[in-house]
């Protein structure tokens, strides 16, 4: 299944948007700045939306949009900027249904 993050279920984000951080070698990783800066994101912003997966009612994977102008077609549009499925969850196909969820 798939859901828009907001504030009812930010805190679910956390742990996979630490899981992606270390998978970069971010360093410094601050839980607190994560649910600051991605707060921001929801169903009625104009900056981005982010979209939890949950498969057996656990958020496995996550996907971050941002929404930019094109000065070629004159346009909004929106770019998938990340994609995280846990590891155990990787090889089903989650990433693609969040692809596919993001392109509609």
């Amino acid at each position: 299944m798939i859901e828009a993050v907001s504030s009812k279920n930010l805190d679910e984000l956390l742990p996979l948007m630490r899981a992606y951080m270390a998978f970069y070698h971010v360093q410094n990783i601050d839980d607190a700045n994560n649910k600051a800066f991605f707060s921001q994101f929801g169903e009625d912003s104009d900056k981005g939306c982010l979209f939890l997966y949950r498969q057996d009612g656990q958020a496995v994977a996550f996907a971050t949009v941002y929404f930019s102008f094109v000065s070629s077609i004159t346009a909004k549009v929106a770019v998938l900027n990340d994609l995280y499925t846990a590891p155990g969850y990787r090889g089903q196909g989650i990433g693609r249904k969040l692809i596919e969820h993001c392109r509609a």
